[in-house]
């Protein structure tokens, strides 16, 4: 996946995702008419990538891991997503998101999980 560059931007050798792994069906906590949504791919331009890297520390490669790794998903007031989960590496990241036409998603907005996000994503897994 291609992002845009631009100086200043702080690099990590994140490995890519592939098809498969961006596959991720939303069934976990959403309600059962939601049921069967696929991520296809991952909308990013300067604007998202900017705010998610200089804003919160999270490369894009970052918040796309918490997808492959089975996250657990709510649905928000103002019809967005949020999904809470493990990257890669360990850290934990809630990611707002908003679901797109044909399975893209557009990552809004994302933060380290605050210890109550921690607690309330591990009763929900048990």
């Amino acid at each position: 996946m291609h992002y845009p560059s631009r100086e200043g931007f702080p690099s990590q050798g994140g490995k890519t995702l592939t098809r498969s792994e961006k596959s991720v069906i939303l069934c976990r906590t959403l309600r059962r008419a939601d049921c069967g949504l696929r991520i296809v791919d991952f909308q990013w331009d300067e604007g998202n990538v900017l705010h998610l890297e200089l804003g919160h520390g999270i490369t894009p490669e970052e918040a796309e891991e918490v997808f492959a790794h089975k996250p657990l998903f709510r649905k928000t007031k103002k019809k967005h997503y949020v999904a809470f989960g493990p990257t890669g590496a360990g850290r934990y990241l809630t990611v707002v998101f908003e679901w797109k036409a044909r399975g893209i998603v557009r990552v809004i907005t994302g933060w380290d999980m605050k210890r109550s996000e921690i607690q309330y994503d591990q009763r929900q897994r048990r």
